[in-house]
This record gives C-alpha cells, structure tokens and sequence, in this order.
C-alpha cells in the first residue's frame, strides 16, 4: 500500500505539475480526455486527502527541477511555490508544533525590517521580492514538518529524487548526442545541461548522502533494485553536473561521518558498515569506470583540475563576496538591504551565489546570525549521540548528514534560496522525532 500510494502521489504530482506550468491546452491537446480526467480525479482526490498535502509537496519540489516553471518578472515561480500557497492554510490550522519555526521566521522579519529601511535603494523592489520567496519557503518548511507518516514521506522523497534526476541524466545523454541544442551551456572546455547546474548538485547531496549513510548504518532501506536504482541516478546526476563544490562537499562530509560513526558508535557496527556499503557501490563504481574512461571521463578530470583563482567562476564570485564583506562592514547590524549587493554585479538577474553571506550584507549580523544559529538547532537536535540513539531514531543521523552536505555545497550557490533545501530542513526537524513519538503523533 505505501508504495502504491507513493507511486500514485509522485504520478498526480507530475500531471497536475504540468498543467501548472504549461498552457493547459498543450496538456489537453497531447493527453486529451484522458488528461483532463487525470488531473480532476487528482485534484478532488488532495482535496479530501488533505493529509497527503507534505507527500504532494516534496513530489513536485523535486518534479520541478525538471524545468518547470513560470518566469514573472524576471523571477521564476515553481509549481512547488504554488502548492504551498494551496496548502498553506491546510498547514497552519493544524496545531502540531514546527520545530525552530520562530527563529526562521524572525529572520523573516529582521530581513523585511532592513529591507524596508533601505527603501531608498535602487534595488528595492527586488529585495522585497527576495523577502517574500524566504516567506513561500519557510511555508514549504512548514508543511513538511506536519506530516504524520514519516516513512512514507521517505519513500516519496526518495522516488521523487530519483525519477528526477533519473530524468536529468537522460536529458543529459540526449543533450550530448546533439538532439537538444537548447539545454546546451558552455563552459569553458565543456559543455553542461542547463538543468543541471550546481544548485540542484547541491540538493542531490541531500539525498545521496542520507541514503549512503542510511546503508552504512542499517543496510537496505528499500529493496536492493530500488536501492541501486536510486544510488546510480543521484551518482550519475552528481557526476554530470560537473559540480566541484558539490563534489568536494560529498567527500568531506561523508568522511567527517565516518569518523563521528568511528568514536561514537561501536566499532563492530563501522567495520561491518563500511564492508556493506563497500559491497553494494562495486556494481556502480564498476559500471561508471566502464562508462566514463573515454571522453566524459577525461572532461570530468579536467573539470575538477580546472580551479583558477585569477579568471573564471572562482575568481568572480571571491571578487563579489569580498566586495560584500567590505561593504557590510559600514552597517554591521542591520545591513544593507535585500539585494543591494547587486550595485557589485552586472545586471539585477545576477546573485551573490552564497545565501548566507547574502543575508549578512543584507539584514547584517542580527539576520544571519539568527539564520545561522536556527540551521544549528535543528542539526544538533537531530544528531544522535550514541548507538542507542541512533536505533531509536533510525534516519536522525543519515538526514542531518545529507542536509550537512546540502548546506557546505550550497555556500557556493543559491541553493538555500530553492524550496528543495527548505523541503530538506522539513525532513531534518522530522528526523529529530524517535520512532515513538511519531506512533503517539
């Protein structure tokens, strides 16, 4: 039943996804009848399954990393934006706490505050923007923390992930035979899928490394195909985004767990983990050494070698942020402003590519200190710190790792602006629960 349940939700998801985006006469035109009955059926069905709103959410937050989207002025508009705003009284009538919800919301309000002190800038009105998106996310936050079957969130968060990036990496492959010109994005020596930059690298972290470390501690969490098959969509995705961050974050963070797992944990339990874990990767390593020792694997060496502190990607943004620290020196409490950085970049379409940073320049040590110290809670309060811990709360420590990474590998793009982070902080403060408090839930 969960899986069936799962399947169905990601499938509504994806019809009622589409139709938001696009013109629904091209749905009606490439499904029909058939089409229109799906999506009513889907629409009626939430409506009184008012219960599935988390499950719904998370499916089309990962769907829409897929493209979809509305662009209005200048700004895209997710279908997942548009689902909180559905779901969003639903959520707030329920009278289950949200963990650290003051804290995100006080920096909300510190942010707003700075911004409408800067009314004079020329970017205003983009920061107002840029307040009201942290609103929309802190709604999605809120939403995820008040599902009531936390296991079968999981199954829908990792079917989402997977069929996502699954998706990604065929678009990819097709991109790269020339079929689709459009995804196309130079970069120097290579070429990457538009979709499949280093913002949602970074979310296929949060994913990848919970499920790494998920294995390591318990073995299989679903069954072995549906395993594997979720391992080499997020390795594969991982890989073709060409993201280093997000490669060098996956290293550090599942090494730093490997050591926490060493000294706190029995040392019989790492051993055995690390031969499971070692077990289980040798088909896909096996496979992508076959598949990446021609061309792409040599761009893939080239890619992570090309680091320049002079000229390149690297260089513009430690120009950009140090030109942020320096202005955030003249008003270190309040800051400047939502968006006021962008008098150091080009055009009003540009970012500061490092959230935090941004909101230090913007609503100054108050804002992101707040930000800073709210993320923290919800880690801590989810790390296990003995075996014990760990059984009773069996996902507690692979999602606090997967959001770890999520985060360092966000702190060189705007993936804590994306909804995917905030779905993620909504799993973590659901990690933190032991397997008893959700049975008396």
């Amino acid at each position: 039943m969960p899986a069936r349940n799962a399947l169905l939700i990601s499938l509504l998801a994806l019809v009622l996804t589409i139709s938001i985006c696009y013109d629904p006469s091209m749905v009606f035109a490439a499904l029909g009848g058939c089409g229109i009955l799906i999506m009513a059926t889907g629409i009626i069905w939430l409506l009184y399954h008012p219960k599935y709103m988390p499950e719904f959410l998370v499916a089309v937050a990962y769907l829409s990393l897929l493209g979809l989207k509305i662009s209005v002025g200048g700004l895209n508009l997710r279908p997942n934006m548009l689902v909180a705003f559905v779901a969003m009284i639903w959520a707030f009538r329920n009278k289950k706490r949200i963990p650290a919800f003051p804290w995100f919301v006080a920096v909300n309000v510190t942010y707003l505050g700075s911004t409408l002190l800067n009314y004079r800038s020329p970017y205003f009105a983009r920061g107002i923007a840029d307040c009201f998106l942290l609103t929309v996310n802190l709604v999605q936050y809120g939403i995820v923390t008040q599902s009531r079957n936390f296991d079968r969130l999981l199954r829908i968060l990792f079917l989402a992930s997977s069929s996502a990036y699954s998706g990604l990496v065929l678009l990819y492959l097709v991109m790269a035979a020339g079929f689709i010109p459009g995804l196309e994005r130079p970069e120097g020596e290579f070429v990457r899928l538009a979709l499949l930059d280093p913002t949602p690298a970074s979310y296929i972290l949060f994913t990848l490394l919970a499920l790494l470390s998920y294995l390591f501690l318990f073995g299989y969490p679903f069954s072995k195909a549906l395993t594997f098959w979720c391992l080499a969509a997020h390795f594969a995705a991982l890989a073709f985004s060409y993201s280093r961050a997000a490669w060098l974050s996956s290293v550090f963070v599942f090494l730093c767990f490997w050591l926490f797992c060493m000294i706190r944990f029995p040392l019989r339990r790492t051993i055995l983990g690390t031969a499971i874990l070692a077990l289980t990767l040798v088909p896909i390593v096996g496979g992508a050494y076959w598949y990446l020792s021609g061309d792409v694997g040599q761009m893939l060496v080239e890619r992570a070698q090309a680091v320049s502190l002079e000229e390149g990607t690297v260089a513009n943004r430690l120009v950009l942020w140090a030109n942020m620290v320096e202005d955030w020196r003249s008003a270190p409490i309040l800051g400047h402003g939502a968006h006021n950085y962008g008098k150091f970049v080009d055009s009003t379409a540009d970012i500061s590519e490092n959230y935090t940073l941004e909101l230090l320049h913007s609503g100054g040590l108050l804002t992101a200190g707040i930000f800073v110290f709210g993320v923290a809670a919800l880690l801590f309060k989810a790390m296990p710190w003995n075996w014990q811990d760990a059984l009773n709360r069996p996902w507690s420590l692979p999602i606090a790792t997967g959001f770890l990474g999520m985060s360092l590998s966000a702190l060189a793009n705007p993936a804590m602006e994306g909804g995917v982070y905030w779905v993620g902080a909504g799993f973590l403060a659901l990690a933190a629960k032991s397997s008893t408090e959700y049975l008396h839930a």
